[in-house]
């Protein structure tokens, strides 16, 4: 009985042992898992005034654009107002002198 009872011993100190090592090697990746994360957070705030330069010049192109485009709108709009200014002004002058020019019913 002696021997059994020094074996079950033996063993829960071998189970004790490996808990505890279990249990060190947990907390070790733990920490280190921390740390990753830690150095991840860190990049990615040293990486913010970049990444916001980034968004901020594709902003600036899309606006860049959007102006381009209302500018040659409004350029062919302004065109086909001064084309109908000049045909109504025709048309006017046209007129004008046929009223002038008619026989008067007088």
């Amino acid at each position: 009985m002696d021997d059994t009872l020094k074996r079950l011993l033996e063993a829960e100190k071998q189970a004790d042992a490996m808990v505890a090592k279990a249990v060190a090697d947990r907390d070790r990746i733990v920490e280190k898992a921390l740390e990753e994360i830690k150095a991840a957070d860190d990049r990615f705030r040293a990486r913010i005034p970049e990444l916001r330069e980034g968004f901020q010049k594709k902003a600036e192109e899309r606006a860049a654009q959007a102006v381009a485009e209302l500018r040659r709108r409004y350029g062919e709009r302004r065109e086909h107002l001064d084309e109908e200014i000049a045909r109504r002004r025709e048309q006017a002058v046209s007129r004008g002198l046929d009223t002038l020019l008619a026989p008067s019913a007088d």
